[in-house]
Parts: C-alpha cells; structure tokens; sequence
C-alpha cells in the first residue's frame, strides 16, 4: 500500500477536509470512459449531473421513514450478526456506519439510499450504466434475479462511537476497587450510597402447594408459578384439568459437554399439544448419582429451580423496560428465558413399579440445538467481549442492583432456538442460601461482584459501582443477622 489508510478509509478521511483523492478521480474517469466504449454513444455530463431516472425529494422522503426494508438496512441487519460476534464488536452497526457499493468499488447512486433489492434492479434497469446490475457469469446465477453487492464498514466511525461510550465506562475500570468485606466503609461515607429495592424473596414459595400421590401412569396435573404483584414474589398456582401425554423411559441423548450435572432429561409430549417439550428429574443433589434421591427430594429440588427460573424472567423484564428507559434497547443483543412449568403424575394402582419414571418432572420445550453456550459459572463469568456476553453480564449487574444484593445468578448459560439465545437452568445464591443447590450464599453474591468487569453497557444503563454493590451487600447480611430487621421487613 503505498498510503498507511486503506483507499476508502482515505477517500473518507479526504472527504472530511473537503479533498478528492486524485486516484479516485483518475479511477471514476476511467470507470465512465469504460461505460462510454460500452454505451457507444456519448452521456452528457454524467460525471456532474443525474442522469436516466431519478427519485423526487418527496418520494426518497416517504421511502425513508415509510421503508423498513431497504437494500442498506437488511444487509446492514444480515452482516450484524457475525459481526457482533467477533471480540471487541459489542454495538450493533448503525445505518451511517456502513456504505453499499456494486463491486470493483463501485458507488450506487444517492437517489438509490431508501429503495430496496427489488427497487434499486429496477432503477438501474432504466439507465444507461445498467450493466453494474449484471451478475459476474463466474458466480453462475441467473440474470435478472441476482445482484451482487459490497458492503464497507467504517471502522473509524464504529469505534469512535465504541470509544465515546468508553469514556464514561473509563469511571467504573480505572476507579473500581474489590474490597473484602473485611474492611467496609464507615457509616458516615457509606450514607450518601446505600441500596434499596422493593424485591420480595421468599426462598420458601415453592412449598405452598400439597403433593400429589405418587404414580407411574403418565396422566398428570400442570403447575405453574407466577409472579405476584411488582416485587418479585412468585405463587404456584395448579390446573384443576388433568392432562394426558407420552415420556420416553430413555434419556436423551446428549454430548458430554451438554449434559447437565443434576438433572436427566427425557423427550414429552402432551396429548393435544404439537409442541414438544422435555421433562426433567433430579439425579443428584451434589451427593453424587447413587445417592437416592426420593420423589419428595426430586420435587422440592424442582419446585425451587422453577422458582429461579421464573425470577430471572420476571428480571428480564425489568431488565428490558430499563434499556428502554437508557435507550439502549436498540443495542443489547436479543435473548429470552426458557417458558417452564412442572407436572405432578397422578397415581394408578395398575402401574408398572419397574418404569423409571418419577413423580414430578419440570418441563421445558424441546430446543432446535442442544449445544450449550456459557457466560457465568458457579462465581466465575466469561472475558469474552462480544455484544451478547455483554449483554448477560451486565443483565446479572442489573439484577444486583434491583435486588439491592439481595441475589446474584450464576451459571446462566443457553441454547439456540429460531435465531435467539434462550437461557434456562440457572442458579442463584442468595443471602439465607436457600435457593436450592449451589447457593453459597452471601459469599457467593460477594465472589460474583468480584469477578464481574463492567462493559460498556454496565454504564450506559447507569448500573452501579462494585463498591456501591459491596456496601450494600454488607447491608444485606447485616439485616439477615438482625432478627428484629427481619420481622420488621417481613
């Protein structure tokens, strides 16, 4: 390269200073001579003026903000995704930030910005420079139903908007202090920053509902748990309807690394319902597989993982509504929480005692791909930095903050469904530690503040500090410690 810029990273730059590259121009000049020998008679001042057909101001002005699909927008939306998935990409591209051009560098023209694929073929099918539509005979496609076109990112402009929002970021890494819980702030410089939040964790909510008699027969009782009002408290609420459905007695069939710790998973299907599911039951409790684990264990352990599972949809949507509040919706990367609920089987004396079958499942529906992506363990969390780790992690800021560290999730962890990520089985640890297995407790809230980095998004949705989190969290156990602070909140 004869420049330290790329061509077009140069013509922008030149372009900024009002400049022309005289390369480009040489180029542009050679490019219309070319079309001239092709055209076989002379363009009259096509270098200065539009020429064949062109757009009104009005229509380009109805196009833009009536057309949601044009050419510039879908390729933008089709690259986005492998773009965002390459370390240091956490932002989606935006419109400005890209450029359409035909191949060999060709520019399309202006009155082209808004129309879609459809719309810029046609215009250029009544042009004299129509030949820029033709489709290479190398790509064998066939013509008239093909475009090809390039799309150039400006690197200069992503990262600058990267690097704007890296500036308020900077208050968080070059300030952030992990501090034990050894050494807390006095009361008096502590006072300007204490937590608050109107979540309501009741570790016991699972154990509202009477069980079921055992059974073996697949007929069975659907439990739901719902939230209940706006703190986070959740109900089991049950179906008074008896339903029907086949479980396959095999389990199934997963890679090594896929497969959960505690948990067998078995293909369901209920009667009436062409959705299919898979049923779950407890192998283990952190005990190891040949520890029994008996119905009534199986469905406490359940009961409570349901229950987790619900909040982290109910902060999930707490979780949007502040993106949109921060307007930062457009930004984060799309995910959602798997839909669950249980089922109790109902008895049947003329069962066969010798099916594998336990009398409580939770049920999920069956996902296209089994292959599991993590982002947080037990305390740990993931260093990668594409847009979706990004936005999980500070998802789970998000959630300490609205529960005033009252909880922390690990191992939030999903799997693919039509295009999205879908997380499912994840955990908590909580203040009391009773959320179910793997709840270290306050410790665990701790280590999960220590090992979070804030990113990008941390700051742009105003998330708090890690001291801020630590000091409230040292608030938190005090008030677990104070039985008189208990029967005042509960």
């Amino acid at each position: 390269m004869k420049h330290s810029l790329c061509g077009t990273c140069r013509r922008l730059e030149l372009a900024d200073k009002g400049e022309e590259d005289p390369q480009v121009a040489a180029s542009r000049q050679q490019r219309y001579d070319k079309l001239q020998r092709s055209v076989g008679r002379l363009l009259q001042n096509s270098t200065n003026k539009p020429f064949g057909a062109t757009t009104s101001v009005q229509e380009l002005q109805h196009l833009k903000t009536a057309s949601q699909t044009d050419a510039k927008d879908e390729m933008a939306r089709h690259y986005d995704l492998q773009w965002t998935g390459m370390p240091g990409h956490p932002l989606s591209l935006k419109r400005d930030e890209v450029t359409l051009r035909f191949p060999d560098n060709i520019d399309l023209h202006p009155s082209t910005e808004y129309l879609t694929v459809q719309g810029i073929y046609k215009f250029y099918s009544e042009r004299p420079d129509r030949a820029v539509v033709n489709v290479d005979a190398k790509l064998k496609l066939p013509k008239g139903t093909s475009m090809v076109f390039d799309l150039h990112i400006n690197e200069k402009k992503y990262t600058n908007r990267i690097t704007s929002m890296e500036e308020d970021h900077e208050e968080f890494t070059s300030g952030k202090r992990k501090r034990s819980s050894s050494t807390p702030l006095s009361p008096n410089k502590r006072a300007s920053r204490l937590m608050g939040s109107k979540f309501n964790g009741n570790d016991d909510d699972y154990s509202v509902l009477s069980r079921e008699p055992e059974t073996l027969k697949v007929t069975f009782s659907l439990l739901n748990c719902n939230p209940e009002g706006p703190d986070g408290r959740h109900i089991f609420v049950k179906d008074p309807l008896t339903k029907t459905g086949a479980i396959e007695t095999k389990t199934l069939i997963l890679s090594l690394g896929d497969k959960g710790k505690s948990k067998d998973v078995y293909k369901f299907q209920i009667d009436t319902d062409p959705q299919p599911y898979v049923a779950k039951k407890i192998f283990d409790i952190g005990k190891g597989r040949g520890v029994e684990i008996t119905p009534a264990v199986n469905e406490t352990t359940l009961s409570r993982d349901l229950l987790v599972l619900k909040r982290l949809a109910f902060f999930h949507k707490r979780f949007l509504e502040r993106a949109v509040d921060q307007q930062m919706d457009s930004e984060l990367a799309d995910f959602s929480i798997s839909e669950a609920f249980m089922v109790q089987i109902q008895n049947d004396s003329d069962a066969n005692d010798e099916t594998d079958l336990a009398d409580a499942y939770l049920v999920e529906p069956l996902r296209a791909s089994s292959v599991v992506q993590k982002f947080t363990g037990t305390f740990g969390a993931s260093q990668d930095t594409d847009k979706l780790t990004c936005t999980i992690l500070a998802f789970n800021h998000f959630i300490m903050e609205d529960t005033a560290c009252s909880v922390a999730f690990a191992d939030l962890q999903g799997s693919r469904h039509k295009g999205s990520l879908i997380i499912f089985d994840p955990m908590t640890h909580t203040i009391h530690g009773k959320s179910g297995p793997g709840d270290h407790g306050h410790k665990g809230i701790r280590e999960t503040i220590n090992n979070h980095d804030c990113n990008i998004f941390c700051t742009a949705l105003r998330l708090p500090k890690h001291d801020i989190l630590l000091d409230a969290l040292e608030d938190r156990i005090k008030e677990a410690a104070d039985p008189v602070s208990q029967a005042s909140t509960s």
